[in-house]
């Protein structure tokens, strides 16, 4: 079962989703405690996992018990010298990516302080086996930068990109650094972004995406959620017309890999919204019809 769990991969799955992460997850989880009462950081990975699992499907609800129940159980182990500490950081990260995405308290809005908490939490315990020359590590370094962004701490935030980015260079080529190095851009285009240039911001999301084709296929959910990056940078410059053919293929894409409910879908449905009234505003503008 557990082996099962882990083998699941929302990201990469295609349609389906609800059945993936519903039925299959909700077969075992009525008995997950009692089966691995006595062994618990067996139930802790698996715990683990299947938050994960909701996470990939934005089922950022169903995710929480399962992460924040497993962090507790890691926690417990690691303090008692059970478990080393890739696997703690490993916890601390999946609680990083959860509170990224968690609503919290009456306002909904996102507490980005306890996302980056967890965030240096899971890099300081990696950083202990791993050293700085670790890829996997180096990308936390990134994921942070993101949180501190949202912070509106964009010197920070840039300044935490380009250490990661150096230590990046030392790595030796390969799929996984090409992934990271199409993200570093990417989260580059968003600093820009936050300060007003555009132009480069477009530039990053371009050289982003670019980077991503050699490594995904075309129709990866990294790769539709690339494209609405650049639409909305085109918008921002006024390439209305570019930007919605981009926005509408993001759509595409998003739909088939993420589901027609998904966050990342709806988001980019509603930039294409946003483009086409943006056209329509245009004196004698003919405005495409949206790809259904």
């Amino acid at each position: 079962m557990l082996g099962a769990l882990e083998q699941s991969n929302p990201e990469t799955g295609r349609g389906s989703s609800d059945m993936l992460a519903t039925e299959f997850i909700g077969y075992v989880e009525d008995s997950l405690e009692q089966a691995l009462a006595k062994e618990p950081t067996d139930l802790a990975r698996l715990l683990l996992t299947m938050g994960l699992i909701h996470l990939g499907f934005e089922k950022i609800d169903q995710a929480v018990g399962p992460i924040e129940r497993s962090y507790a159980l890691y926690k417990e182990s690691y303090g008692a010298g059970k478990i080393d500490a890739l696997r703690m950081a490993d916890a601390a990260y999946a609680l990083a990516r959860l509170r990224f995405f968690q609503p919290s308290g009456a306002s909904g809005a996102v507490d980005y302080a306890a996302s980056e908490s967890a965030y240096r939490e899971a890099i300081a315990l990696r950083e202990t086996v791993t050293g700085k020359a670790d890829l996997v590590t180096i990308d936390l370094i990134r994921q942070l930068s993101i949180t501190v962004r949202r912070q509106k701490r964009l010197d920070e935030a840039k300044a935490l990109l380009n250490d990661a980015i150096a230590r990046a260079s030392t790595m030796p080529p390969s799929p996984q650094r090409l992934e990271f190095d199409a993200a570093a851009r990417r989260a580059l285009g968003f600093v820009a972004g936050e300060v007003g240039d555009h132009r480069l911001a477009l530039d990053e999301f371009l050289a982003a995406n670019a980077i991503l084709e050699r490594v995904v296929a075309p129709n990866d959910f990294r790769v539709g959620t690339s494209l609405r990056n650049i639409a909305r940078a085109k918008l921002s410059l006024g390439e209305a017309e570019s930007a919605l053919a981009d926005a509408q293929r993001s759509v595409e894409i998003l739909r088939e890999r993420k589901g027609a409910t998904a966050p990342a879908t709806k988001s980019s449905e509603a930039l294409v919204e946003e483009i086409r009234q943006a056209l329509a505003k245009r004196p004698g503008q003919a405005v495409p019809e949206v790809s259904r």
